[in-house]
């Protein structure tokens, strides 16, 4: 049984590129940046939320709550935190089974 903690207060970034400080701070997990230059573009999606990441490599599946999302012209990248031991992880949207704002 997982016990999913409440999105209300979750630090996150939404509707714009993360900065150092964000990552710093906790509320990012990563920065997409050519030198100086952010090159990550906020995805229109729900932050934060809910979301199950399946690491295919080691086949694990991390309950999480996504707290950013960006796209690059490589692709999606999403950042989450590990509801069960705080783990930053960095993933392709691919990677994600999204769950919504209702704790599931």
């Amino acid at each position: 049984m997982i016990a999913w903690p409440p999105l209300a207060g979750i630090p996150c970034v939404s509707g714009r590129p993360a900065t150092i400080d964000d990552v710093n701070a906790g509320r990012a997990v990563f920065v997409l940046q050519d030198g100086e230059n952010a090159i990550g573009v906020p995805l229109a999606m729900l932050i934060p939320q809910y979301a199950i990441h399946d690491d295919a490599e080691s086949s694990t599946k991390t309950a999480c709550i996504v707290i950013q999302a960006e796209r690059t012209e490589m692709g999606a990248i999403l950042g989450c935190v590990s509801v069960v031991d705080g783990e930053m992880i960095v993933g392709g949207l691919h990677e994600f089974e999204l769950l919504g704002a209702s704790a599931p």
